[in-house]
């Protein structure tokens, strides 16, 4: 975590830097439920601990699985006409395997157990229009880090009540990448449409974002 302050410092001192011309390179970012996350439910299970795993029988987890309940903001700053530097928070994503599976690791009719679990992250990357299409069309490619913390928590039904028996936090890095087409409405405003690839679970990400320049 504390290379990630270091990280977002750096974002910050860059603004103090550019701060002449911060009033027109400056910009932010946002997007909800236009982000569509999709992973293999093996390299999710991966990604979780023992202790939350423990829970999961052998059969489980072998498909594909997809969030879109979701959003994600970002602040970031045009180092030059083409090339940008931004700084995402994004959470709400869904590990959606886990949701209402009532029954996986039962040693009797009594015994239930039922895991739910979410993931945000914190990201930087460096994003640069390569292509010109149009005066208004542009293609994009993006790469950077990732700070992702996956949340789960685990209730066994005990008679007719729910009882927390686990609770969880797990963080990791990342790297990832992507690319997109960015399409210009105004001077100040662009609908930003891509897909990106993140080495965490495998994850592929397809959004569309709106983008405001100040």
């Amino acid at each position: 975590m504390k290379q990630y302050v270091k990280y977002a410092l750096s974002f910050v001192l860059l603004g103090a830097i550019n701060s002449a011309n911060a009033a027109a390179g400056w910009f932010v970012e946002g997007a909800a439920l236009t982000s569509f996350y999709n992973y293999n439910e093996r390299d999710a299970r991966n990604a979780l601990p023992d202790r939350v795993t423990q829970f999961l029988g052998d059969d489980d987890l072998t498909g594909s699985d997809n969030d879109l309940i979701n959003y994600y903001l970002a602040v970031g700053y045009y180092v030059m006409p083409t090339t940008s530097v931004k700084l995402t928070y994004a959470s709400g994503i869904d590990l959606g395997f886990l949701d209402g599976l009532s029954c996986l690791f039962c040693s009797d009719g009594t015994e239930h157990y039922h895991t739910d679990a979410e993931f945000s992250y914190i990201s930087t990357d460096v994003t640069h229009r390569f292509y010109t299409i149009s005066d208004a069309f542009h293609f994009y490619a993006k790469a950077g880090v990732a700070y992702y913390s996956i949340e789960s928590m685990t209730t066994q039904k005990q008679s007719a009540e729910w009882t927390t028996i686990s609770k969880d936090k797990t963080n990791k890095w990342g790297v990832l990448g992507g690319v997109g087409i960015a399409w210009d409405l105004t001077d100040n405003v662009s609908l930003n449409g891509g897909v990106s690839l993140h080495q965490f679970m495998a994850i592929k990400q397809y959004s569309i974002a709106l983008e405001y320049r100040f």
